[in-house]
């Protein structure tokens, strides 16, 4: 269809949420010949490759080239010049109970605990043990309940917010926890969260931006956090954060971008003397993924 429109026009808020490799096709819709004829060879000179058996991108290379084509197409208008209401971050400390954190200290130094239930949960490498005490930290772990103290706190803040909320967690075993709490105390609530149809997540959406209910809107980080509009509230709580720095910062625009009058809070659940403590601080000095991991490790193990 783009080779035979005279105009073509292509308008985007996320170009490119995974990274350059994303601009390929938008570009060759726009002017074919700015990029290489072939993603293969756009791959082999802008990509860094590696991962299972060299076919994941781990990189880029000669980006100054890129961004010099790019701009022979590209017009990009920074968010600034839409005069958005400021931002404010917050940070909630949340004491873990007892019993949780003996299980998050056992599986942090030996990468395995067995609970009470009999069940043991073990971590064979550093990346499973870091999601593993993520999960720990919101009081649950495969399937596993622990406290409940981060659900406590997060039931405090919504009863006391007068207007709709949005909370993101990185984990769907959060989400039918965080539905269970909102149902037990009353209040009005909608999951967005992957493997929903189109039609499905325009519903809830259309219904969060222009009804009195649900009043809340529970957010799987990724799924909510990509091309949805979510100015309605103008409070969004992460109850649980990523390593992926670029998924967190999409999540904090969605409640933040045009049609937006209010100051947006954002309010971060953090476990004391946890991981949790190691993300937040990397997801604020803008590392990139592979530098927020290094930086956990490098707490974790210190």
């Amino acid at each position: 269809m783009a080779r035979v429109a005279p105009y073509r026009l292509l308008l985007s808020g996320t170009p490119a949420p995974n990274g350059y490799i994303d601009f390929y096709w938008q570009v060759k819709a726009i002017h074919p010949s700015i990029l290489p004829p072939t993603i293969k060879k756009f791959r082999e000179e802008y990509c860094n490759m590696g991962g299972y058996m060299g076919k994941e991108i781990v990189g880029y290379k000669n980006t100054k080239k890129l961004a010099k084509e790019l701009s022979k197409v590209v017009i990009r208008i920074p968010k600034s010049v839409m005069k958005l209401p400021p931002v404010i971050d917050q940070v909630v400390p949340v004491k873990l109970d007892k019993s949780t954190r003996t299980v998050y200290e056992a599986l942090k130094k030996d990468l395995v605990v067995n609970l009470a239930s009999g069940h043991t949960i073990r971590a064979s490498n550093q990346l499973v043990l870091l999601l593993k005490l993520m999960q720990t930290t919101n009081g649950m772990v495969e399937g596993k309940r622990l406290g409940s103290e981060k659900l406590r706190v997060l039931q405090e803040l919504i009863q006391n917010e007068p207007g709709k909320v949005v909370v993101f967690c990185h984990f769907v075993q959060d989400i039918s926890r965080i539905c269970e709490m909102l149902s037990n105390v009353g209040i009005s609530h909608a999951v967005l969260r992957g493997g929903k149809s189109g039609a499905e997540r325009d519903r809830i959406i259309h219904a969060f931006q222009t009804q009195h209910d649900p009043k809340v809107l529970v957010a799987q980080m990724k799924a909510g956090g990509i091309a949805v509009t979510l100015t309605a509230a103008s409070v969004a709580i992460f109850y649980s954060l990523t390593f992926d720095a670029e998924a967190y910062e999409q999540a904090r625009g969605r409640i933040h971008r045009g049609g937006q009058t209010e100051t947006c809070r954002y309010i971060h659940l953090i476990a004391e003397n946890t991981v949790d403590e190691a993300i937040y601080e990397a997801l604020h000095k803008k590392m990139k993924t592979q530098e927020v991991l290094g930086n956990i490790v490098r707490r974790l193990t210190s």
